[in-house]
């Protein structure tokens, strides 16, 4: 009898604190029914309830939730899963026969479902967090455990959906990198179809024990979460007749996704009607969860297709400035580069690009991933640098361009630059598996880059190649809407390959087709075409095409390294170059290069031991650099006799624009208009359709007229830029000191 009685008093001890802990947890349960899980007393209520019972799940979940809530970056995600996780194995460990009851009894349904809801919103928290950090492996496990319990009303976490979103955002994956996947993005997607088939398999069989419990309509929202992924896969693979009738379905349910249909509408070329869509998302987007918001990106690249990437770059600096370093940061820096890009801001395109190439991007809610991103920075580092290139071009039109060294040396400089980034950008496509499903063809749903951007990717792979892959293309595809760009893109390719008489069939069929009805989001594939055949034109015809595209998007004029020619007007008088205004900045090109070749046959001399006198080379060279010299001096003389507003034009007159008194070119006037501490020049310059393009003034540097006179130069063209200093390209992985420019 001895021996059972320290038996008993365990036992007695065990039933006591049994009976203590459920106590305690039914004080927990009370005390949590107003908690706000966001909240600052949640999280307080968390340290609080994990101090009177570290073994209840509640108090790590309410402190997982604070911590999710505020995670805006990896170490922020990374501190939310240790509760979240701690308290889905606590649940799971002490409910684990509830969690998976599953019953049609009222009263005996009543007593599980808090730990039914409790449960599936952990898990979803959890999983969430896990795919923010890019763990991929951990969500699915996560998930499958969700499964296992098979819930007959899941609440938040959707397993059989979320499984099928998280094998399509990562379907370019392997198993080598997440074991859950198979070895090709169409066995991936192949599985994500099954998840979705899954999950209305089970919606069914919840539906006949849950009969009674819950309203209809919830259970039909089932069905329609599930359309919503089946959309987004069939949107992926072109299959157009399902996506239509599952987003009619999902339309006049109300169960929409405004964003995704408008990337759908995106897809196929509506453009008007995806703008609807995106500014709708917009406006329905209550949550404050953080997740990427795609359409503010996606906006900016219809406003670059509309020609108006001004209004791409005051939207986007105002959702920078007020959204932070948050998700989508990253990606809304690049399509604020984007839009900076193509206005001629360059330098501060570079910039902006640079930041959002060292933000740590979270890719939150969206199938847009790092392979993507990478992508996008590169491709617009390259678009840059043949910007960067082409400016200096613009900058430095001289006669005399060849005879200065140091324009070689640039020259060599910007092939090099250009190679690199090409380079980088051929190793991200080739290593792409998607590339052929997702990069090829024109605004498909993964496809990130703008079209514009694709065309110019391709250039200088195999035009044969891809003539094939566009042409099989343009008959196949069955968006009407896209129909155009992909004749844009043939005819560039038939152009590179020296097939022009092709090129130009399909450039006039897409000029024909557009002059008779254009809409607005097309205006910068109309600028295009005519900007393509006047590259194989010549004389006034050339002149004809360059003036349609600059009425339409002026800032693309100066990269095509074509001169268009204006009507210039200063202070109310025709204004055109002399010849004798050149010839001061031609002697200074000449004696350059003559000290050069001198060097150069110095050195040639010693090494080849050339047997002829070298003053049959010395005296002609030493008679033009003294010649040149007095050119110099008499030209220093004579322009400190100049005025500044003479400078300032000469200036001008020697980047890439042209003069004519032609009345159908486009008409640029300037005013010089003194006060008594510095000199404002007022422009205005017109269209050849009698629009106005660009209007203002600009305060001149006196210091610096030759700088000035590039700034009106580009200001012609709408490229409302300011120089301080000289104008170099800004490194990747820096800003040049040298480059200092800012917008009016």
């Amino acid at each position: 009898m001895s021996k059972l009685v320290p038996v008993l008093a365990l036992l007695l001890l065990s039933k006591a604190l049994s009976a203590f802990d459920e106590e305690e947890r039914r004080s927990i349960d009370i005390d949590r029914r107003s908690l706000v899980f966001s909240s600052q007393e949640a999280f307080e209520k968390s340290r609080e309830f994990i101090r009177r019972d570290s073994t209840y799940y509640i108090g790590w979940m309410y402190q997982g939730a604070y911590l999710n809530d505020r995670a805006n970056d990896e170490k922020g995600f990374v501190q939310a899963i240790k509760p979240l996780q701690k308290a889905l194995d606590l649940i799971e460990r002490d409910y684990d026969k509830q969690l998976r009851t599953r019953t049609n009894d009222y009263i005996g349904y009543l007593g599980v479902s808090y730990l039914h809801n409790d449960y599936s919103i952990i898990a979803n928290w959890l999983a969430g967090a896990y795919q923010n950090i890019e763990n991929a492996q951990a969500a699915y496990d996560v998930l499958m455990r969700v499964k296992q319990r098979d819930m007959q009303y899941e609440y938040s976490v959707d397993s059989w959906n979320t499984l099928a979103w998280i094998y399509h955002r990562n379907r370019m994956y392997t198993s080598e990198k997440f074991p859950f996947l198979l070895n090709s993005v169409a066995e991936n997607d192949s599985v994500a179809y099954d998840c979705l088939d899954s999950a209305i398999a089970k919606t069914q069989r919840d539906l006949e024990i849950c009969n009674g419990l819950f309203d209809a309509s919830v259970f039909n929202a089932r069905y329609y979460f599930t359309y919503h992924y089946k959309v987004i896969l069939f949107t992926y693979d072109f299959e157009l007749d399902s996506a239509d009738y599952y987003y009619d379905i999902l339309l006049q349910s109300g169960y929409y996704s405004s964003n995704n249909y408008a990337n759908y509408m995106y897809m196929k070329g509506e453009f008007s009607i995806a703008e609807q869509f995106y500014l709708e998302a917009e406006n329905r987007d209550y949550s404050t969860e953080k997740h990427t918001r795609e359409y503010y990106y996606m906006r900016g690249l219809l406003e670059v297709n509309r020609a108006t990437p001004q209004r791409a770059d005051s939207l986007l600096k105002v959702v920078i400035n007020k959204d932070g370093q948050t998700p989508g940061y990253g990606w809304h820096n690049i399509a604020l580069a984007r839009a900076q890009s193509y206005e001629g801001l360059t330098t501060i395109s570079q910039r902006t690009l640079n930041g959002a190439a060292r933000f740590e991007e979270l890719h939150i809610g969206t199938t847009w991933g790092e392979e993507q991103y990478n992508l996008s920075v590169a491709m617009l580092n390259y678009v840059n640098q043949l910007h960067f290139e082409s400016e200096y071009y613009f900058e430095n039109n001289q006669w005399y361009f060849w005879l200065n060294p140091v324009n070689w040396y640039k020259a060599i400089e910007f092939k090099v630059r250009v190679h690199h980034f090409k380079l980088i950008l051929v190793s991200l496509v080739a290593s792409n598996p998607e590339r052929a499903a997702v990069l090829y063809p024109l605004f498909s749903s993964e496809n990130l880059l703008s079209w514009d951007e694709s065309w110019q990717m391709l250039d200088g792979f195999s035009d044969k190649y891809f003539i094939d892959v566009y042409e099989k293309m343009l008959e196949d595809d069955p968006r009407p809407g896209v129909k155009n760009y992909i004749k844009f893109v043939l005819a560039k390719l038939y152009i590179s390959r020296g097939d022009e008489d092709v090129g130009l069939v399909y450039l006039e069929e897409i000029y024909a087709e557009l002059s008779n009805e254009r809409m607005d989001f097309d205006n910068m594939l109309y600028a295009r075409t005519c900007e393509a055949i006047a590259l194989i034109s010549d004389g006034d015809l050339k002149q004809e095409w360059l003036n349609e595209a600059y009425n339409t998007f002026p800032q693309m004029i100066p990269y095509s390294n074509e001169k268009l020619k204006f009507n210039v007007t200063v202070d109310g008088e025709a204004y055109e170059p002399t010849t004798t205004e050149l010839i001061g900045r031609a002697a200074i090109g000449i004696l350059l290069t003559t000290i050069v070749l001198a060097v150069l046959y110095g050195f040639a001399r010693k090494y080849f031991r050339f047997r002829h006198k070298a003053k049959w080379v010395y005296i002609p060279a030493t008679s033009i650099t003294i010649a040149m010299i007095i050119l110099i001096l008499i030209n220093i003389g004579n322009r400190s006799k100049l005025s500044l507003e003479k400078q300032i034009m000469l200036s001008l007159a020697e980047c890439n624009v042209g003069f004519t008194d032609d009345s159908s070119a486009p008409t640029a006037d300037f005013k010089f208009v003194e006060s008594d501490s510095s000199l404002t020049v007022e422009y205005i310059v017109i269209d050849s359709d009698d629009r106005v393009v660009n209007e203002g003034s600009y305060t001149v540097d006196e210091s610096k007229p030759n700088l000035a006179g590039i700034v009106l130069a580009y200001r012609m063209f709408k490229i409302d830029i300011s120089y301080n200093t000289t104008v170099d390209a800004v490194d990747v992985n820096g800003e040049t000191p040298e480059a200092e420019a800012a917008e009016n």
